[in-house]
């Protein structure tokens, strides 16, 4: 699927496209808090600031790997394919919730109503995610 461009906004049209947008925005706000564009200070500067924000509560499970943001900026920053990843596989429920949450929102429902929102065709972007919706159990406040 790809991407629309709306008042500036990307428009995330299915998940794995909402996912890649996702993953994107954590390491383009890591590349500026931190001031570089090497991969492994990137992926460390996020690691590091997941710890400080998740380690204490284990309500977030364990904080993601190292190994395992180095294979999410080389799929979705550097455009490696899948296969071409060794041991990538798309984040889960709690990978998601971790990165949504490192960029400031509460949980992973509360991005897809932020990205929908931007868009303006937020009835009919919910409609297509109402079963990630249901199954994230989060609340959405359009607000």
């Amino acid at each position: 699927m790809e991407e629309e461009k709306k008042d500036g906004y990307e428009v995330a049209v299915d998940e794995n496209t909402v996912v890649s947008q996702l993953v994107k925005e954590v390491f383009k706000k890591a590349q500026k808090d931190c001031g570089s564009t090497v991969r492994n200070t990137v992926v460390g500067y996020v690691h590091n600031q997941m710890v400080a924000l998740f380690n204490e509560n284990p309500k977030f499970g364990v904080v993601i790997s190292v190994k395992t943001l180095e294979r999410y900026y080389r799929r979705y920053m550097e455009h490696m394919k899948d296969k071409d990843v060794e041991g990538f596989s798309p984040p889960n429920d709690r990978s998601k919730l971790q990165l949504s949450k490192y960029l400031g929102y509460n949980n992973y429902n509360e991005y897809l109503a932020h990205i929908y929102k931007g868009s303006g065709n937020t009835n009919i972007n919910i409609a297509k995610n109402i079963n990630n919706i249901k199954k994230h159990k989060g609340d959405i406040n359009m607000s």
